[in-house]
């Protein structure tokens, strides 16, 4: 059984998918440890090595590795009709449900735990307070279904993010409140100051 997680990913695509990556990829100098790891059974990191042609290549493998990972899911996205072109802080957003989507199709729970700490990450980075409350959610859900130690521990801990999440949403409401007051109040003055100035412009 696959310990790696991109061997695992590796493993878990169709012929279909694999056909479509090669052909994406043709002549990028990731695709050869792309072949190497999609002949193991069991990660080997000295046989991977042993096949890379590039010195540097090997060198730096686990960044080899990061970033073939990003691409075969960047493929599968695309593949699937779910890319998203230089997306903003908002739209990586919905990167980070398809990338999710696509590693349920897989079974690949483990990884969609990953991938929602670097989703929530994300979120707090941007401030996107209610796509951190869904990532929340889901991973409270995921929790709930597939893992049993330590379960209330882990929930306990997503509870207390929720509510401080919570709080600082309770706190920007409370903003826009008092800065619609304002507005309103300030508009109120100029559109009476205006009127002023409009009677004393037709009596003139």
């Amino acid at each position: 059984m696959a310990s790696d997680p991109l061997l695992e990913l590796i493993k878990s695509l169709t012929e279909g998918e694999k056909r479509d990556f090669r052909k994406k990829g043709a002549g990028s100098s990731y695709m050869e440890l792309f072949d190497a790891m999609d002949g193991m059974r069991v990660y080997n990191k000295d046989k991977v090595k042993e096949q890379l042609r590039n010195p540097v290549f090997a060198k730096n493998l686990s960044a080899g590795k990061n970033y073939l990972y990003r691409h075969i899911l960047e493929s599968l996205r695309i593949l699937h009709g779910r890319a998203k072109p230089n997306p903003s802080p908002e739209v990586a957003v919905s990167e980070y449900w398809a990338n999710v989507h696509v590693l349920w199709e897989k079974n690949l729970f483990a990884q969609i735990f990953k991938l929602i700490s670097q989703a929530k990450k994300h979120c707090k980075a941007y401030h996107l307070l209610h796509d951190s409350l869904k990532f929340i959610l889901l991973e409270r859900r995921l929790i709930s279904r597939f893992q049993q130690r330590n379960l209330l521990k882990k929930l306990g801990r997503l509870h207390a993010e929720c509510a401080e999440i919570q709080r600082h949403l309770d706190m920007e409401l409370k903003l826009v409140q008092v800065y619609e007051q304002i507005w309103v109040n300030y508009r109120n003055a100029a559109e009476q100051k205006l009127k002023i100035a409009l009677t004393d412009g037709m009596a003139f």
